[in-house]
């Protein structure tokens, strides 16, 4: 049995069609009349596996600890309870999120799906949201998948990066000269070569970290740098300058008052 006439329901109905004797579709409109989308609908109708049944919601799903026996419908306009024999069913009639822990804190739809980017990152830096919790186009098991792996290695990477920025790049034990690069960029390859230059001249004095944001910009945005290449100096723990403009030569202005 499938509850709801929603697109999600009426796909999915249509695809356990491959796999059951019959697909039983509780309806809470009249009779013709569903949610889903037109193609959807004739499709569904015109299937022999389908069997609807309108003016109808659940009242009660019975069976044992171990098995679902049937689904009580009842009939919304006699109030009439159907018992219907059922192997398992399926609700389509619309999800609650269970977000309610986080309203107010992270970004939410009215709906409380969590809003993320592609990197499953919310608004709030080091929490990410994964699976049907977030606000996507298609909630299946497959894209929670996906999402969660995503999900993972975006968060190892912002412990990793978390642990170099607090540790090395902003440690105000010594300067610090960070050097902003991506490794597929020709510009940024060839100054390579000079940062690491400097790195064996300021030896013991400034601390040099280069950072390629081939893969994440985790580093550069917490330095608020979005142009590649580019040099930020460090000095007493806090960000002092960003040099965007670099050549072969060394610039003077790399160079830090001891």
């Amino acid at each position: 049995m499938v509850i709801g006439s929603g697109d999600a329901a009426i796909e999915e109905g249509m695809f356990l069609t491959k796999f059951a004797g019959k697909v039983i579709v509780s309806v809470m409109h009249e009779e013709g009349k569903m949610d889903c989308n037109e193609i959807a609908r004739e499709e569904a109708l015109s299937n022999p596996k389908m069997e609807f049944i309108w003016n109808t919601l659940p009242e009660e799903f019975r069976g044992d600890e171990e098995h679902l026996k049937s689904v009580a419908l009842k009939n919304l306009k006699t109030g009439e309870i159907l018992d219907v024999p059922v192997d398992t069913c399926f609700l389509f009639i619309g999800y609650v999120p269970n977000t309610e822990i986080f309203k107010g804190i992270i970004h939410m739809t009215p709906s409380g799906y969590v809003i993320t980017n592609e990197k499953m990152e919310t608004n709030i830096p080091g929490v990410f949201a994964a699976g049907d919790v977030r606000d996507k186009f298609l909630k299946q098991v497959a894209t929670a998948v996906g999402d969660g792996a995503i999900a993972g290695y975006a968060a190892e990477k912002y412990l990793a990066e978390s642990e170099v920025f607090e540790n090395q790049i902003m440690d105000a034990s010594l300067p610090g000269l960070v050097y902003i690069w991506n490794a597929v960029e020709t510009v940024s390859r060839s100054l390579l070569p000079v940062i690491e230059e400097l790195e064996e001249e300021l030896k013991g004095r400034v601390k040099v970290t280069k950072v390629d944001i081939y893969k994440s910009a985790g580093i550069a945005g917490r330095l608020g740098i979005t142009a590649v290449p580019s040099v930020a100096l460090i000095k007493n723990g806090t960000l002092d300058t960003v040099l965007t403009e670099i050549s072969r030569r060394k610039p003077s202005r790399l160079h830090f008052n001891y």
